[in-house]
């Protein structure tokens, strides 16, 4: 099926533009470290995130406004080091009612649930 991504939008004090690959594995959005503190996002505070191996890192925490099309959010997001991927995570798909269509590769709109 292949991967699904997607171009955002950062916007702060310098707005960037950057590809990411959407991930239904990860929580959180991951940007690289360099990006968000030129862009102007604060780091928060130093958090432990788990790797799909299981293994644990640790990695900044921040909050960046983000753009998709035409729906902004705040959210939380982690400062990425070199090696790390640029991806979009489930927090973001589901603040603006989205999810993966990995046949068309592409977002679709969605139900907020409300069990």
């Amino acid at each position: 099926m292949g991967e699904t991504r997607i171009e955002i939008e950062i916007i702060a004090k310098k707005r960037k533009i950057v590809n990411v690959l959407v991930d239904t594995g990860a929580t959180l959005t991951v940007l690289p470290s360099d990006m968000l503190t030129s862009s102007g996002v604060k780091k928060i505070k130093m958090v432990e995130v788990e790797l799909a191996d299981g293994g644990v890192i640790k990695r900044y925490l921040g909050e960046a406004k983000i753009k998709l099309n035409e729906n902004v959010v705040t959210t939380r997001v982690i400062f990425g080091e070199k090696t790390d991927a640029s991806v979009l995570g489930t927090v973001v798909l589901e603040e603006l009612g989205l999810a993966v269509d990995p046949i068309r590769k592409r977002l679709i709109p969605v139900r907020y649930l409300f069990i």
